[in-house]
């Protein structure tokens, strides 16, 4: 490994610069568990649930949630402090579509979070072994929906890589 010599005006540069890749670095792999987290839902949700199951889906869910939550707070922090700033990003209607999608997807996400949690406490509630989850056509498509249009953002993120905006 090579040693990097420095003089005390290099160390400022080397502390942004180590932050930066490091919440660089934390910002893909909260998007990364997020994605992962909706294909599991994707794949867990079913019309009927057993106790274990729905368990199992709201575990997952509280990933997905914290993962939503710590990308939104890493992405801030990317774009108030350490990338191009935030007078670049929010002058560009790529940033702003993303972004927006961004929020939709958490909006949309609201109604099967609500829809686990209620059913699960209705099956502790009642010492049912399994349940037929309530508006479980709304709960499948929003899921599917959440994840097309995460899947929608890394594409305007390239876009905006490349220099493109509306």
């Amino acid at each position: 490994m090579k040693v990097i010599q420095t003089n005390p005006n290099q160390i400022g540069y080397l502390y942004t610069m180590i932050w930066s890749i490091l919440l660089t670095y934390s910002h893909y792999l909260c998007i990364i568990v997020l994605i992962a987290a909706v294909f599991a839902e994707q794949f867990f949700v079913q019309k009927t649930m057993t106790k274990s199951a729905l368990n199992k889906l709201v575990v997952i869910d509280g990933i997905y949630g914290l993962s939503s939550i710590f990308v939104v707070t890493t992405g801030l922090l990317r774009v108030f402090f350490y990338a191009k700033g935030a007078d670049y990003y929010f002058s560009n209607d790529i940033f702003i579509l993303k972004f927006s999608l961004f929020i939709l997807v958490g909006l949309l996400s609201i109604i099967p979070t609500v829809i686990f949690l209620q059913s699960r406490k209705k099956m502790k509630k009642e010492g049912l072994e399994s349940i037929d989850l309530p508006r479980y056509r709304i709960i499948f498509w929003s899921v599917r929906l959440e994840l097309i249009l995460l899947l929608l953002i890394p594409l305007l993120a390239v876009l905006m890589a490349n220099g493109v905006d509306l």
